[in-house]
């Protein structure tokens, strides 16, 4: 009897167990959200979802658009600026910096796909540091759709893509914000200690280190908004690089492309800033001791721009076209800033007397 009642209360038990379990689950299925309740979550796992792709899909645009470049001497990176389809081949047009060139004639390209192929310098620029690279391939490339380097704000997420450190690391994207959209930066060319030119450039906190140079800097739209050039390299400094803005560099761009070469106009002159001069200099040159400011001609090209209008040694420009010229940075500077053919307005300094010509560049 003993075994039979124990028998009795077990099944009892299971049965009773096995109705809650039922009840259980009837409960849960009727607490679960209703419909709409359900959508929103939905909805807000999607956006979540979207805001994270926002930035992989702007990774993904950027490294299929950019390549590492290499030569005997080091590695940097290039990005796709144009594409032209011909029987089964691609020519590719990538813009890089000139400093990561070089002197060289070829560089190796290498591809997202993994694939090098040899390409062709066209040509250089010192001032800008802007390069063109040329390659063909047998496989098809997309290009960078251009942004809008004057449209960007402080504070407005950018990304860097590139090889930093050499080709192992090709295909980095590093990410950050527009710190500052026309930062002026001097640079020494000749590494004599003096800066002799101003680019104008984007300043980022997006992570540029050695080999990300001539890379893609691109938007959350991934389109390319300036190429990566520099960064301060000092242990007190973290988050500054800065990119030559595409606005900036597709004029350049386009002009190596066309001639191998930026065309930049001739006016016929050497000079030097009467600043480098020591009073001991001035006097001896017979140079005004008073004058603080301006390009001492040194030298007139015979039957040049200067000499038709009778530019003479020893003149001292003071103004180019309204603008103050400080130096001989300031005097390239708006210089370079006219086309051949163009006529400028020049304020000279002759004898402590101020004088203007008009002069025709060639």
């Amino acid at each position: 009897m003993k075994d039979k009642s124990k028998k009795s209360i077990f099944g009892i038990l299971m049965c009773t167990l096995v109705l809650w379990n039922i009840f259980i689950t009837i409960k849960l299925y009727e607490d679960q959200p209703s419909g709409d309740q359900e959508g929103s979550i939905t909805n807000n796992v999607q956006n979540i979802s979207y805001a994270t792709t926002d930035l992989t899909k702007a990774s993904e645009k950027g490294i299929l658009r950019t390549v590492a470049i290499s030569t005997d001497t080091g590695s940097g990176s290039g990005a796709v600026y144009k594409t032209v389809a011909a029987d089964n081949q691609y020519e590719v047009t990538i813009i890089t910096n000139n400093h990561v060139v070089g002197n060289n004639k070829q560089v190796n390209v290498l591809f997202a796909n993994g694939q090098t192929i040899e390409g062709d310098v066209v040509g250089g620029d010192l001032f800008t540091d802007l390069a063109v690279v040329k390659v063909v391939t047998n496989f098809a490339v997309d290009a960078f759709d251009i942004g809008d380097s004057e449209g960007l704000r402080n504070g407005e997420w950018v990304l860097a893509v590139g090889s930093p450190l050499g080709l192992e690391f090709s295909g980095s994207v590093s990410e950050g914000i527009v710190s500052a959209t026309e930062r002026i930066i001097g640079v020494d060319l000749n590494n004599d200690g003096t800066d002799d030119w101003d680019m104008l450039v984007i300043q980022t906190t997006a992570a540029i280190n050695p080999g990300n140079s001539g890379g893609a800097l691109i938007n959350l739209n991934g389109e390319l908004v300036g190429i990566n050039s520099m960064k301060i390299s000092q242990e007190s400094v973290e988050g500054i690089g800065f990119a030559i803005p595409i606005q900036e560099a597709i004029p350049i761009v386009e002009q190596l492309i066309e001639h191998q070469k930026v065309v930049r106009p001739l006016i016929g002159i050497s000079g030097r800033s009467i600043s480098d001069y020591s009073i001991a200099q001035r006097s001896y040159y017979g140079l005004p001791l008073d004058v603080e400011s301006g390009v001492v001609v040194t030298d007139i090209v015979r039957n040049g721009a200067a000499d038709k209008v009778g530019v003479k040694v020893g003149d001292i420009i003071v103004e180019m076209n309204g603008e103050p010229i400080e130096n001989f940075k300031t005097f390239r500077i708006n210089l370079y800033k006219q086309l051949p053919g163009d006529e400028i307005k020049v304020k000279i300094n002759r004898a402590n007397q101020l004088e203007e010509v008009t002069i025709t560049l060639e």
